[in-house]
């Protein structure tokens, strides 16, 4: 599953891939006009590293899920990851 996360202190964005419910790779932080509007159609245009997976699980509790669905309501609602 991939995810667009929003770091709470900074305000970037990151594409985040989870599987098995861990992180696995993180793009980011991407530019605005990389991410445009957050839908989580165009999350696998992104080419994802796991050069940065251990920062963003160490600082998970400071971000929170962004994505938004077809409809453009956040799929899973804002919430703290």
């Amino acid at each position: 599953m991939d995810r667009y996360w929003r770091h709470q202190l900074s305000g970037e964005v990151y594409a985040v891939k989870i599987s098995n419910g861990d992180v696995v790779a993180v793009v980011g932080p991407l530019h605005h006009s990389e991410y445009g509007d957050l839908r989580a159609d165009s999350l696998g245009d992104y080419n994802y590293t796991s050069e940065d997976v251990d920062w963003i699980v160490e600082h998970n509790g400071e971000f929170r899920d962004v994505t938004k669905c077809k409809g453009g309501a956040n799929e899973s609602g804002i919430r703290s990851v």
